[in-house]
C-alpha cells in the first residue's frame, strides 16, 4: 500500500507467527484492511504453506501424508522427499531433505509429525530427540506461501530458495562419511569401527 493510504498501520504488522527456531517467510500487513483479510485467510486455512526440513534417517517412499493428532486435535501434513544424503554423525548414517505442507498450524506440528509420524526427527530439534550437528540450530525453514492478495483478489505465490546452511550441512556430513567409512563395504558407521562396539540385536 502506498504511504499515506487510508487505514495505514503505524508500522507493518506480522499477520502470523513462526516457531521461534524456524526461519524463512513471514507475511506482514501495512493496512488495517489487509491485516483483517489476511488473518481471516490464515484462520480459515486458505493459505498454502511449504516448509523445508533436514531430518535423520533414510525415509522410505517418496511422498505421503502424516495423520497424527496433536493434543487431541486433527493434524495432517503432506511430505515429499527432495534429497537423500549420508552422515557420519547420526546413527542411521542417513539424512533426508523433505518438503512439508501442513494442513493445520498446530504448535510444533511439523516437528512432531517428523518425529512421531516418520520416526525421523529434524536435525537440531532437541525438544523431540533430534541430533545437534556441528552446533547448528533447527533445520526447518518456511520456504513458500500461497494466498489471495487482500486488495486486488489476485492469487499470490512467494517462494524462497533453500537456506544455504542446508546444503552446507549435507556436504559436510557426506564428506565426513566418505572419510570415515571402511575401505570395503558400505553403510557401516564410523562408530562400528571403535573398540568394544557391538552389533545391536535384530528387532523382533
Amino acid at each position: 500500500a502506498p504511504e499515506g493510504s487510508v487505514g495505514m498501520l503505524w508500522r507493518p504488522m506480522l499477520v502470523h507467527r513462526l516457531d521461534k527456531e524456524t526461519e524463512g517467510l513471514q507475511v506482514v500487513a501495512k493496512t488495517k484492511a489487509a491485516m483483517v483479510d489476511l488473518q481471516r485467510q490464515f484462520a480459515n486455512r486458505l493459505v498454502g504453506k511449504r516448509y523445508l526440513a533436514l531430518v535423520e534417517g533414510n525415509i522410505a517412499g517418496e511422498e505421503g501424508e502424516i495423520d497424527y493428532p496433536i493434543e487431541g486435535r486433527e493434524s495432517v501434513s503432506r511430505w515429499r522427499v527432495l534429497a537423500r544424503s549420508r552422515s557420519a554423525s547420526v546413527r542411521s548414517t542417513h539424512l533426508t531433505t523433505l518438503e512439508l505442507r501442513p494442513k493445520q498450524g498446530r504448535t510444533h506440528q511439523l516437528r512432531i509429525h517428523c518425529t512421531e509420524g516418520l520416526k525421523a526427527p529434524m536435525i537440531g530439534d532437541n525438544r523431540h530427540s533430534g541430533s545437534l550437528l556441528r552446533g547448528e540450530k533447527l533445520f526447518l525453514a518456511a520456504a513458500g506461501i500461497r494466498l489471495t492478495h487482500p486488495i486486488t483478489g489476485a492469487e499470490l505465490a512467494v517462494d524462497i530458495p533453500e537456506p544455504e546452511r542446508f546444503g552446507e550441512m549435507r556436504a559436510l556430513e557426506d564428506a565426513a562419511w566418505l572419510v570415515d567409512k571402511p575401505a570395503e563395504g558400505e553403510g557401516v558407521p564410523c562408530w562400528e569401527q571403535e573398540p568394544g562396539w557391538e552389533q545391536p540385536p535384530p528387532a523382533e
